[in-house]
């Protein structure tokens, strides 16, 4: 994206620091593309749907591509609650389920393909309810591993004031980012990469400027305080890369289920030590961006918290990670699940380690090497399916 005047500070803070710098990829428009317009600078990405359709997402790129084929039947308000296995164990097709006024409906697709791509969380709900007198612990899960490895991205960053306004409020927002901390670290293990943020809501700012402890959370004299300091804030924050751990995971509850009578998930693990060690050297990168680009008052938003648990709400991976050894993973190097030779994971899931930075770039190039490898192993098959009713799960 063009640069924006925040862009063009840091720029110069980093040069002042020797850090090297480059632009940030968001799958934004910057210009005309594939019949959808450019972005048009409104600020309002996060949390929002683009009223321009410059934002880029599976429902305005591949599934358009995808139904211009007339081979894709899009199915809505469904949800996938198990995969079902014929008398030999081999996946032939999906139970779905869905409500219409109050009842609940059934019904199993049947295919000769099967592709999971639910997030780390529901995927391995997913692989683990889907129990066979075969694979009694569930799909892939014989060497327990579905579940396992959970991780998310704990956040590292600081907030700075300027005297002078510096905020131009065009968006999106991120224009600058510096890898030069994620990896080979001094003292730490891991790392990430650091950017300036997106152009933050009302609330955004009120959050973040409360949180920092420059701002009343109430009074008339907020509104004031606000008008005063948002034109003068920006914030430099990043993803670190967690550490993996095996207790990390993500369960089925024996007790409690959901509405359609399947079983809900309960997350657990810590994060581990050197996260935090990570999230306290990038925070101090951050701030060091800031001072050196000009901010009078600087307040690091980055330190360890009391939280310990896992950190997976946001950017959630890991869960069916890929590998070489079916004692140590959930699938080979191409997504498919050990055991199965037809029944494929294309999601974060597969994610060793989630890296420094945020995820969905490489979730797409993992999608589309796995497929890739599909069509090159098995050729260019068509799924044949076909709907039949299926009973209480």
């Amino acid at each position: 994206m063009p640069m924006t005047a925040p862009g063009l500070l840091l720029a110069r803070g980093a040069e002042r620091l020797g850090i090297s710098t480059a632009p940030v990829p968001l799958a934004i428009n910057s210009e005309p593309y594939d019949g959808r317009p450019a972005c048009a600078r409104c600020s309002q990405c996060v949390g929002f749907s683009c009223p321009i359709e410059a934002k880029n997402g599976t429902h305005n790129t591949l599934f358009t591509r995808a139904t211009a084929t007339g081979r894709l039947s899009l199915l809505v308000a469904a949800r996938a609650e198990r995969i079902v296995t014929d008398a030999r164990g081999r996946a032939s097709g999906v139970a779905i389920g869905g409500g219409v006024g109050g009842s609940l409906w059934r019904r199993v697709v049947s295919a000769d393909e099967v592709v999971v791509s639910a997030g780390a969380i529901e995927t391995a709900r997913l692989l683990l309810y889907s129990t066979s007198d075969r694979e009694p612990h569930g799909l892939g899960n014989n060497a327990d591993q579905v579940g396992r490895h959970l991780q998310g991205h704990l956040y590292a960053g600081a907030l700075g004031l300027f005297d002078d306004p510096v905020n131009d409020f065009v968006g999106p927002g991120p224009v600058i980012s510096t890898n030069d901390f994620r990896h080979h670290n001094p003292g730490i293990v891991g790392g990430g990469m650091l950017a300036n943020e997106f152009v933050p809501t009302p609330l955004g700012s009120f959050s973040y400027l409360s949180a920092a402890g420059l701002l009343g959370l109430h009074g008339a004299g907020v509104k004031a305080q606000m008008r005063r300091l948002v034109p003068r804030m920006q914030r430099v924050a990043g993803p670190i890369q967690e550490m993996t751990s095996a207790q990390s995971r993500v369960r089925l509850d024996p007790r409690v289920r959901d509405r359609f009578g399947i079983p809900v998930v309960q997350l657990s693990g810590t994060l581990h030590p050197e996260d935090h060690r990570s999230q306290t050297f990038l925070t101090e990168r951050a701030a060091e961006w800031l001072t050196a680009s000009g901010a009078t008052t600087v307040v690091r938003s980055g330190r360890r918290s009391d939280h310990q648990g896992p950190s997976s709400g946001q950017h959630q991976a890991g869960t069916a990670r890929m590998g070489t050894d079916p004692a140590s993973s959930v699938t080979d190097p191409y997504g498919l699940v050990w055991g199965h030779d037809n029944l494929r994971v294309v999601d974060g899931s597969l994610h060793v380690t989630n890296g420094g930075v945020n995820p969905v770039l490489t979730i797409f190039a993992n999608a589309f090497r796995v497929m890739d490898a599909w069509v090159g192993s098995a050729g260019r098959r068509r799924p044949v399916t076909r709907a039949s009713r299926l009973g209480p799960c």
